[in-house]
């Protein structure tokens, strides 16, 4: 049987390798440490003399820190609160003091490295400061102090200081690669500035970028190459830097040129983000803020709803109101639940609390004002404290509509006047002879959508009638088409020849022109609730008084236009249609009749209390009349405030 235990000269002889090593390695820190001269045994009486003052602080600091723990916090938290400035001071032998600028600490990591040793290491690591790092911060004092004069160390040391020295002086190994590196790096960071600055340059103008081609100096006029381009052609012409990139593309049909549309959209995208990061702070600095919403559908028929937020911008002297624009958004869904849904979203994502809205505002359509469904609803469901605010141009806009579109005359008069603008705006010569006839205001189109803007399209027609009368029948005399001719011979000889078209000329020019100026300052940025209340009692009070003196003065007005025409002022009255009576009705029976106008002004009160008292007596027959008077007369005050749109015919009433 064999032994398992080993031998004693086994033993000896494994002991005489690590013995002779200890040997080698005693006079290798010689080289880079000076030691002045003391007795014997002095770097083992310092070595002992550093773990006694090391294990001294170790222990004053752990008591330190369990009297604070076990006030506060427990023994688990001492990790946390380790003061890290200790090690970043080396004090030493004859007290003086040097900075460890060798000590790099991770915060992410936790962990304390060793910067001269992760970087300049060859060997395997021995130890966690040029590893993975040291974490251990009962003993990260020892372990730095043994770290600091170990051999590796201070050759990785030598290396880091003669690195940082030759790069300073510019004398490294790669001096010429990395003198284009930094060339090259300034070159293309001049090259992207100038790019940013196209980018913001047409986007604050409102510009399109891209043409129907992505090349530069496309000769071919149909596929224009686009502004974005057009803009870095005209820069060739004056900056060397953009000349030379121009030239490294045509030239050396350089690929990554940072010029393509991918890369318009992405600087286009990070713009958008640092300006919302940007609006969004300042927002948030004032806590409240208020919301517009507003739908429209583009091009492509997508209907998209922009969004726009009010806010106070603090400031030392004044604080004025803000309104900032925050983009379009997509709709699929236009029913107030989905308006809503996609408000909602959009406010989460720039990180807008609905509770500090205090207001929010859009037109009165149904699905955005509705009591029950609507938008106004859900976010009151939500925030009772946010006050709603119509839109008052829409407001107008709609009362505007109403009084249009319930008058048989008033839908005559705008479809005729869009009519007129038709016949010179199909032909570039019929539009030849408006200018030439009318000068100082040219026609415009009807707007569906700004009744306030109608003004314009009237105040043509109304200050040059007789030019426009003229070029209309010049347009007949030259236009070869009989058709067109007779189309703009007709409305020349008769609504323009016709006092009841010029009264209402003069009508409409007054009620447009004073919407149009009230709506313009309830569009203006200073104005406040308080004076667009007044501004609206002063349009609606224009209103009463015009319902009563308005009539006769634009009678007046449009006589004396007729007069310089020399045409009759009188209204176009039409046949009277004469019933038949029957045989056993008397002859004294009156017809009630109108004059040509009663009919175009409409019946006042007093007057149609007069025509029901000659209905009751028409109707009367042996003291006995079908009708009461003045209950009829109620009644029809009353039928006027009906929605008399759903009324077709007789029996409906």
């Amino acid at each position: 049987m064999k032994s398992k235990q080993p031998f004693v000269y086994q033993k000896r002889k494994k002991r005489k390798p690590d013995e002779e090593n200890r040997k080698v390695d005693a006079g290798v820190v010689d080289k880079f440490i000076h030691r002045q001269p003391v007795e014997e045994h002095t770097e083992e009486n310092v070595e002992e003399h550093i773990e006694e003052h090391v294990e001294e602080n170790i222990k004053e600091q752990e008591h330190v820190e369990v009297e604070e723990t076990e006030e506060h916090e427990p023994v688990k938290e001492l990790v946390d609160i380790y003061d890290l400035k200790a090690l970043y001071t080396r004090t030493l032998s004859n007290l003086e003091k040097c900075d460890r600028v060798w000590i790099v600490y991770l915060n992410e990591l936790d962990r304390v490295f060793c910067f001269c040793c992760k970087v300049f290491r060859k060997r395997i690591s021995k130890g966690k400061l040029d590893g993975e790092g040291f974490a251990d911060w009962h003993h990260v004092t020892t372990r730095v102090k043994k770290h600091e004069i170990s051999l590796d160390h201070l050759t990785n040391r030598n290396k880091w200081f003669d690195m940082r020295k030759r790069l300073n002086l510019n004398k490294t190994i790669d001096k010429v690669q990395h003198e284009q590196f930094k060339k090259e790096r300034d070159y293309w960071k001049q090259v992207l500035l100038r790019i940013i600055a196209v980018v913001k340059f047409l986007a604050k103008h409102n510009l399109a970028f891209r043409g129907s081609n992505d090349k530069l100096y496309k000769k071919v006029i149909i596929n224009c190459n686009g502004n974005f381009f057009g803009v870095i052609e005209m820069l060739e012409e004056f900056d060397l830097i953009i000349k030379e990139h121009v030239q490294r593309i045509t030239s050396e049909g350089l690929h990554v040129h940072y010029l393509g549309h991918l890369i318009q959209k992405e600087l286009i995208s990070l713009l958008d983000e640092d300006i919302k990061k940007e609006l969004i702070k300042e927002i948030k600095k004032t806590k409240y803020y208020s919301i517009k919403l507003d739908c429209t559908p583009n091009l492509n028929h997508q209907e998209h709803m922009n969004i726009i937020v009010r806010y106070l911008k603090l400031s030392y002297n004044f604080v004025p109101i803000e309104e900032s624009f925050f983009g379009f958004l997509n709709v699929d869904d236009t029913s107030g639940k989905g308006l809503f849904d996609i408000t909602l979203e959009e406010l989460n994502s720039l990180g807008l609390q609905i509770n500090d809205m205090p207001g929010h505002g859009y037109d009165n359509g149904e699905n955005m004002k509705g009591k029950h469904q609507g938008v106004k609803k859900r976010f009151l469901d939500i925030n009772p404290r946010a006050f709603y605010t119509p839109c008052g141009c829409h407001s107008l806009n709609l009362t505007l509509s109403d009084m249009a579109n319930k008058c048989v005359k008033g839908k005559n008069f705008f479809g005729f006047i869009q009519h007129i603008y038709t016949i010179f705006a199909n032909s570039t010569k019929r539009w030849e002879i408006l200018k030439d006839n009318v000068k100082a205001w040219s026609l415009k189109s009807l707007c569906q959508t700004r009744w306030g803007s109608r003004f314009e399209s009237v105040k043509a027609i109304k200050l040059q009638h007789v030019d426009v009368q003229k070029a209309l029948l010049q347009v007949g005399e030259k236009e070869n088409d009989v058709a067109i001719a007779s189309e703009a011979t007709s409305p020349a000889e008769k609504e323009l020849s016709d006092f009841e078209f010029l009264v209402s000329t003069v009508v409409w020019y007054e009620v447009l022109n004073h919407v149009n100026i009230e709506s313009k300052k309830l569009k203006s940025k200073d104005m406040h609730l308080d004076n667009a209340i007044i501004e609206i009692n002063k349009l609606i009070g224009y209103f009463k008084d015009y319902r009563e003196t308005g009539f006769s003065k634009a009678i007046v007005e449009a006589k004396e236009i007729f007069i310089e025409m020399g045409i009759d002022q009188i209204f176009p009255q039409k046949r009277l249609i004469e019933r038949k009576k029957r045989f056993d009705e008397s002859s004294s029976s009156e017809e009630v009749s109108f004059t040509p106008e009663e009919n175009f002004r409409g019946i006042e009160d007093k007057d149609l209390k007069l025509y029901c008292h000659r209905l009751e007596k028409a109707l009367k027959f042996d003291e006995r009349s079908d009708i009461d008077a003045e209950e009829l007369c109620t009644e029809l005050k009353l039928f006027e405030t009906l929605e008399t749109i759903e009324f077709s015919n007789p029996v409906d009433v």
